[in-house]
């Protein structure tokens, strides 16, 4: 098997480097006689998390939301910028407008709450959550 030195995601793992699949399922590429290791290192603690970037308004009252209702917990804070929350393998990067990620785009866009970014929380009683969310929030 040749090896694709071009870019990130090529070759074995691209599926899991383009991010399509719900659940990651990292391939051990070290064990792999046949599989193209990836042109880059990171630790293990972050290739197998998810990480999801969420502007946010206000960023210690989405703290507060994700830790306090939906069991997440705080993993870094650097008020009133930013902040981490996680919660199993995902990661939620709480992004207000005086982060990194409130600069303008190069068209000047600013990047405002409310984009399309989603997660799925997986529960077992989805009429039951909404009720104690609603009485709760």
């Amino acid at each position: 098997m040749t090896c694709n030195s071009g870019t990130l995601g090529t070759g074995a793992g691209a599926q899991y480097l383009r991010g399509s699949r719900a659940h990651f399922d990292w391939p051990d590429f070290r064990a792999s006689k046949h599989a193209c290791p990836p042109k880059f290192t990171l630790s293990s603690e972050i290739v197998r998390m998810i990480n999801v970037r969420y502007m946010v308004t206000d960023v210690e009252a989405s703290i507060a939301f994700y830790v306090t209702h939906l069991g997440f917990t705080v993993r870094s804070k650097a008020l009133p910028a930013f902040a981490d929350v996680v919660r199993g393998e995902l990661r939620l990067l709480l992004s207000g407008a005086k982060s990194s990620a409130g600069r303008p785009m190069p068209d000047g866009t600013v990047p405002v709450p409310g984009g399309w970014n989603r997660i799925e929380l997986v529960v077992d009683d989805i009429g039951a959550e909404v009720r104690r969310l609603r009485q709760r929030v």
